[in-house]
C-alpha cells in the first residue's frame, strides 16, 4: 500500500515538473478582415450576363458621384445661357479735323459669348459711317446699328466715322454719339495751337502742341455715349485783367466760451481766370480750415487791419468759384456784447453778403436765434458797410460795398 502511495505521489510531482518546463502559448494576433472587391468583365457573354434587371455593377457612392459629375456637369454648364449675348470690350478712335469735318478711324473690339448666331446693338443711329471692315456683320436696324456674330469668339470692327464741326463766336464744337463701352480712348489732331478745351462729360484729357502748329488731343471717355468736344483760342485772355465780384454769407454760432464762424465766399469771375485769392480776416480769429475746389494751399500773414488769407489754386478759376473759411475765437463769460467777425475779399470790384447769428444751448444742444435783448447781445462792427456800428437781429442785415 505504501508502494502505491509513493507511485501516485511520484507521478504527480513528475507531471508538475513536465508542465512547468513546457513554454506558454503565444497570444493570437487580431484577425484582419479583408474586403474583397470583385469586378467581373464578361468579354464574351456581356449581353447574357446583364440581360436580367437584377444584374448590375456595384460601386461605392463616392466613386459613383465622381463618375456622374464628370458626365453631367459639363453639359449643364454648356446649356446655361450667358447673361448677355456679347460685349464691346474696347474702343479706340483716332482722327483729325479738316475744315468743317472731323474724320475719325474707329477700332472696336467685341466678344461674342453665345454659341451660334447672336447680336449686339451699338445703341446709336446718329453715326455717319462711311466705310467699315469687320470679321462680324454690321447691320442697321430700326434702333440703330447692330453687330451680328455667327459664333462665339472675338471680333473686330474697323470703321471710318465723320463728324461735323460747328463754329460760333470763336468757339468750335464737335458732337458725337459713340457706342457705349467701359474703356475707350479718343485721339484727334486739330490744325491750330494755343487752344483751351472743354470736354462734356468731364473726362481726363491731355493737349500737346506739335511742331507743325497743330494740337494733339487725347481723351479717355467713360461709359457715356453723348460726347461734346469744344475748343477756343486763348488769345486775348492775358490782355484784360480779371474782374471779380464776391458774395459773403457768414454764419456765426455762439456757444459756451467760443464763437464759431463759417464764411462762404462766392466769386463771380469775368474776363480772365484767377489762380490766387486773398481775404482779410479779423485779427482775433483763429482759422481752422479753408475749403475750395482745386485748392493747392493757403497761408496767413499779419496785416495792419487784421490778418490776410492767401489762397493758391492748382489751375486758374473761371466764371465762378466758392471758398469756405472756418474760424473760431474765444468768448469770455456771458452776458456781454459780441463783436461779429467780418470777412473782406481783396482785389474785387464789389462785395455783398449777410451775417446770421445763432446760439447753442449747452444743455440740449439745440440752436436758436439770438436777439439783442438776450444774454448774448450782438454788436456788429463793419467797416465794409461804411455805417456806424449798431445791434443786429438774428437774421443779420445785408450790406453792399
Amino acid at each position: 500500500m505504501n508502494t502505491s502511495r509513493f507511485a501516485i505521489t511520484f507521478g504527480l510531482i513528475l507531471g508538475s515538473l513536465v508542465s512547468a518546463q513546457e513554454p506558454a502559448a503565444p497570444p493570437q494576433a487580431p484577425k484582419t478582415v479583408t474586403k474583397e472587391q470583385t469586378i467581373y468583365v464578361p468579354f464574351d457573354n456581356l449581353e447574357e450576363v446583364f440581360e436580367k434587371q437584377e444584374r448590375g455593377v456595384f460601386l461605392p457612392y463616392r466613386e459613383f458621384l465622381e463618375m456622374w459629375n464628370k458626365l453631367n456637369l459639363p453639359e449643364k454648364l454648356k446649356a446655361k445661357e450667358p447673361p448677355v449675348q456679347g460685349v464691346l470690350a474696347g474702343a479706340n478712335y483716332a482722327g483729325k479735323v479738316t475744315g468743317e469735318v472731323a474724320e475719325i478711324k474707329a477700332k472696336l473690339s467685341f466678344e461674342a459669348l453665345k454659341e451660334g448666331w447672336s447680336k449686339l446693338p451699338l445703341g446709336t443711329g446718329d453715326l455717319s459711317i462711311a466705310e467699315s471692315k469687320s470679321t462680324a456683320v454690321l447691320n442697321f436696324a430700326d434702333g440703330g446699328y447692330e453687330v451680328l456674330f455667327p459664333a462665339k469668339g472675338s471680333y473686330q470692327l474697323d470703321a471710318t466715322i465723320y463728324g461735323r464741326i460747328t463754329r460760333e463766336a470763336g468757339r468750335s464744337m464737335l458732337h458725337l454719339k459713340l457706342p457705349r463701352t467701359s474703356v475707350s480712348q479718343f485721339e484727334m489732331i486739330i490744325p491750330d495751337k494755343g487752344l483751351d478745351f472743354v470736354i462734356t462729360p468731364a473726362s481726363a484729357y491731355s493737349a500737346v502742341e506739335n511742331e507743325d502748329g497743330s494740337t494733339r488731343l487725347v481723351v479717355y471717355f467713360g461709359a457715356s455715349q453723348d460726347v461734346n468736344i469744344a475748343w477756343t483760342r486763348k488769345t486775348g485772355e492775358t490782355a484784360l485783367q480779371p474782374l471779380l465780384f464776391a458774395d459773403a454769407q457768414t454764419q456765426v454760432r455762439i456757444g459756451a466760451g467760443v464763437v464759431r464762424t463759417d464764411a462762404a465766399l462766392s466769386y463771380r469771375i469775368l474776363r480772365a481766370g484767377v489762380k490766387t485769392l486773398e481775404v482779410l480776416l479779423p485779427k482775433d480769429q483763429q482759422v481752422l480750415n479753408v475749403e475750395g475746389q482745386d485748392l493747392k494751399e493757403w497761408t496767413l500773414k499779419e496785416d495792419a487791419d487784421g490778418q490776410r488769407l492767401h489762397v493758391d489754386l492748382h489751375t486758374p478759376a473761371k466764371d465762378a468759384y466758392s471758398l469756405t473759411i472756418h474760424m473760431e475765437a474765444a468768448l469770455a463769460a456771458l452776458p456781454q456784447q459780441v463783436k461779429l467777425p467780418v470777412v473782406k475779399a481783396q482785389g474785387i470790384e464789389r462785395q455783398s453778403g449777410s451775417v446770421s447769428v445763432s446760439a447753442i444751448s449747452p444743455s440740449s444742444k439745440r440752436r436758436w436765434s439770438a436777439h439783442p435783448s438776450s444774454a448774448a447781445s450782438v454788436l456788429l462792427r463793419s467797416r465794409a458797410c461804411g455805417r456806424r456800428s449798431r445791434p443786429v437781429s438774428s437774421t443779420g442785415r445785408r450790406c453792399d460795398r
